[in-house]
C-alpha cells in the first residue's frame, strides 16, 4: 500500500513543479513565455502552502538527537518545462519583497511538526529540551 509514499509525494515543495502548457500555432514566443509564467504562478501559489499539509502528514515522525541538526526543506519556486525539462524560475518582480516571509515560517514549523515528542525520562539524549531549540 502505497497511500502515504503517494501523499508524501504530493506534498513535496522542494522540487520544481512539472510544468506542461499547450502551444497553440499562433501564439507569439513572448506571449507563450508570458503563459508559461502565468502558470508557474498559479503553481507556485499551491506549492507554497504545501507545508502546511506535510507538517500534518509527518507530525512526530522524526527522532532527533540533540547533537543533530534539523534539516528544512527547501521551498523551490520553479518549473520543469518539457519536452527539454530546461527549468525556468518564477519572475518575482510582480511579487512584493517581502512574499516568502510566511510560507518560510509555515515551511520551518512543518519541519519543527516533524519532531517526536520527549522518548521518556530514561532516554535524556533523546528529550528535546528549550536550549536545544
Amino acid at each position: 500500500d502505497n497511500r502515504v509514499r503517494e501523499a508524501a509525494r504530493l506534498l513535496r515543495s522542494s522540487r520544481p513543479i512539472f510544468l506542461r502548457v499547450p502551444r497553440p500555432v499562433e501564439l507569439s514566443d513572448h506571449d507563450y513565455e508570458r503563459k508559461k509564467q502565468e502558470k508557474l504562478s498559479v503553481l507556485c501559489h499551491r506549492s507554497i502552502s504545501l507545508c502546511l499539509g506535510r507538517g500534518m502528514l509527518t507530525m512526530g515522525t522524526h527522532h532527533a538527537l540533540s547533537a543533530e541538526q534539523l534539516v528544512i526543506p527547501e521551498i523551490v519556486l520553479a518549473g520543469r518545462v518539457p519536452p527539454a525539462n530546461g527549468t525556468l524560475a518564477l519572475d518575482t518582480s510582480s511579487y512584493p519583497p517581502n512574499f516568502r516571509v510566511w510560507p518560510e515560517f509555515h515551511n520551518g514549523v512543518a519541519a519543527g511538526l516533524r519532531l517526536s515528542s520527549a522518548m521518556g525520562a530514561k532516554n535524556h539524549e533523546r528529550t528535546i529540551t528549550r536550549t536545544w531549540i
